[in-house]
Formats: C-alpha cells, sequence, structure tokens
C-alpha cells in the first residue's frame, strides 16, 4: 500500500495555500513521535511493507535530519526499488539534509518552485528567488539524487505568457525528471483571496491562460516530456508512483494531521488540529473521522481521478447496472471533448484545462 506523510510546519505560509500547516516546528519532536503511534495504532491497515511513502506538507524539509531520520524509522521498509519522495522547498535544501534522506531511503525530492521570475515570486510570497532555486537543484543533483520532480504554478499575479515561458525554459533546460504545473486557485481563506478580495491582485483572463496552458504543453513536448496526467509531465519512465496510485484509485494510508486515507470502500480523514492529532496519539487513540462510500460514490471517484489522466478510463469498469446511465451522460459531451476508442473514453489533452464540465456530466 502506499504510505503518505503529511508534516504540518512551514516556516512561512505562501499566500495561495490551504494546505494545513504551522509555523510551530517546536513541536516537530512531539510530533514524529505521534505519526510513529498513529503508524503502529493502523499499521494493519497497511501490510508490513511499503509499495510507496511520500513524506508531504506543509513543508518536509522543515524537519532536521535527525527528525527526519527518527520519523523515517517508524514506517514499515519500502519494497525493493520502491519510490521514496520528500517535498522540500528550496530554500531548506543542504547537503547534509540530502545525505540524511539518502541515508533513509529516499530516492526522489519534489522541490516547490513555481516560478524562476523573483517578482512573481515574491507577489506569492515565496521565500526563495530564482537563483536559489538553481542552487538547491544543483545540489540535489550533486548529492546523488537522480530522480527530481519541479512545482511550477501558471496565473501567478503579474506574470504574463511571456515570463510564464521564462520559467518554462529555465526549468526544462534544468532537465528534471518530472513536471507538475498548477493553474493558480484562489481558495478563500488564503491569503491570496483576501488580497483578490481587497482589489490588491486580479485573477488572470482565461485567454491568457488557456494561452498559458497551450505554452506549457508544447514546450514540454518538445523537451520529451509525456503529458501523463492534468497537470503532470515525466520523461519516459519516469511518471510519479505514488501520486498515480491516486488517479488509479488504489488504496493509500495517510498519517499526520489533515492527512487523508482510502481502503477500497471507505475514506478517512485526519482533522485539521495538531494540538488534537498530539493528544489523541498520546493517549493512544486514533485521530479520524470516516465516510463509509456507496457504489455510486465509488464510481464517481473512479471517473473524476481516471479522467484526469492520457490513460482515460476504461468502459468495462463501469459496472453493468450504471452502464445506461452513464452511456446516456456520455451522450450529451459535445464533439471534441470526449475521445473513445470503443475500450476506453480521454479527454484530449487540449481539452484537460477545462474538463470539469465533461466529468461532472459523466457522474452517475
Amino acid at each position: 500500500m502506499a504510505i503518505y506523510v503529511h508534516i504540518p510546519f512551514c516556516k512561512s505560509k505562501c499566500y495561495y495555500c490551504d494546505f494545513y500547516s504551522l509555523p510551530r516546528t517546536q513541536l516537530a519532536d512531539s510530533f514524529v513521535e505521534a505519526v510513529g503511534n498513529e503508524w503502529q495504532l493502523r499499521r494493519d491497515e497497511a501490510g508490513t511493507q511499503a509499495d510507496t511513502i511520500y513524506i508531504g506538507g506543509g513543508t518536509p524539509s522543515q524537519l532536521t535530519a535527525a527528525q527526519f531520520a527518527r520519523l523515517m524509522s517508524f514506517l514499515p521498509a519500502p519494497l525493493a526499488g520502491a519510490e521514496v519522495t520528500v517535498e522540500a522547498n528550496p530554500e531548506d535544501v543542504t547537503a547534509e539534509l540530502i545525505d540524511a534522506w539518502r541515508a533513509c531511503g529516499v530516492n526522489r525530492v519534489s522541490m516547490g518552485v513555481q516560478s524562476m521570475v523573483d517578482s512573481e515570486l515574491a507577489a506569492v510570497g515565496r521565500r526563495h528567488d530564482a537563483a536559489g532555486a538553481a542552487r538547491a537543484y544543483d545540489l540535489l543533483r550533486r548529492g546523488g539524487i537522480d530522480n527530481i520532480s519541479l512545482d511550477l504554478i501558471y496565473g501567478l499575479p503579474g506574470q504574463t505568457p511571456e515570463t510564464w515561458q521564462r520559467s518554462l525554459d529555465a526549468l526544462t533546460d534544468m532537465q528534471p525528471e518530472h513536471i507538475s504545473a498548477y493553474m493558480l486557485s484562489y481558495e478563500q481563506g488564503t491569503r491570496l483571496y483576501a488580497m483578490r478580495s481587497a482589489g490588491k491582485v486580479r485573477e488572470t483572463d482565461e485567454d491568457v491562460l488557456l494561452d498559458m496552458y497551450a505554452r506549457l504543453c508544447g514546450t514540454l513536448a518538445c523537451r520529451g516530456y509525456e503529458h501523463y496526467e492534468i497537470s503532470n509531465f515525466a520523461r519516459p519512465g519516469r511518471r510519479a508512483v505514488h501520486n498515480s496510485s491516486y488517479w488509479q484509485n488504489k488504496p493509500y494510508i495517510g498519517l499526520g494531521p489533515g492527512a487523508h486515507s482510502w481502503d477500497g470502500r471507505a475514506r478517512r480523514a485526519n482533522p485539521h488540529s495538531l494540538s488534537g492529532y498530539l493528544d489523541n496519539l498520546s493517549k493512544g487513540k486514533v485521530f479520524y473521522e470516516t465516510e463509509e462510500e456507496t457504489e455510486t460514490d465509488r464510481l464517481n471517484d473512479m471517473i473524476m481521478v481516471s479522467l484526469r489522466t492520457s490513460q482515460g478510463l476504461e468502459l468495462s469498469k463501469i459496472p453493468p447496472r450504471f452502464r445506461a446511465d452513464f452511456d446516456a451522460n456520455l451522450k450529451l459531451i459535445p464533439a471534441g471533448d470526449i475521445v473513445s476508442d470503443g475500450v476506453r473514453i480521454v479527454i484530449p489533452e487540449d481539452r484537460w484545462l477545462v474538463s470539469d464540465a465533461t466529468i461532472r456530466t459523466l457522474l452517475v
């Protein structure tokens, strides 16, 4: 089973981020011990070995080398050759930390670059600059990490198609194995949302976003990356194995406050409360809420995640009792928004950015 650990610490909050995190690294030692306790309470959900391990957040690179090693000592040994990923921010990356990660079995790093234009980074509260991102990437390479994923965001305040192209060119010149590119969203409760409400920033026009998306797809295709999920691009053989398990609707277990789990029938969510997490786990109590899913829920989940990918949805996976409703919905989709070979249906790459309406129409 895939294992995800949510590290709920950040030095500061990026303006667009709505993931659960706090600037309270003084609690990191207690948190690490609590994760060990949670794993002991829930290990029967996942078995004795890990297919993949993903340490995300928050900012996992805020953990010291010793804290990270302690955390990993609690988790099961990954299968031979299994993908073990840690997320990092460029300003945290050091040779010492890389050595600690590698000693713990980490073989993949996902680093949040977001832009290679300093003014765009400053506009959303990032703590690094473009030169810092390049230095961190070089440190990772020299430290022996041969599987690196870099994140970008388009639609940032002040960003233009031309500056977006600069970021694309700079990142692809680095030649990472994987690139994730996300359209900026204004999530309620974030500083960016408040800034927009106050008229301090404006959302990027849809036509400009479509231009940026076209540049993204074209540039990465020319540089040898395959577009295998709406926001993800990889060199051949370098797709994100852990994240692909989500899109393939495979079971996974999430540890830490804010983490989610899926066992194939029910979803579990750990509440967004570090204090509650520490308190419950210190008393030997699990800290999650459970939502049982109906067969309809499970089918709709599968439709949603499958159509985010270049593999699409296999029609044979639609249970017979839902097939008539599904086929009726399929007939409502405008020509060109869905491609079918009779075995599977796929949303074309040029329609992925506006695919939400298509997916909603297909839900039963």
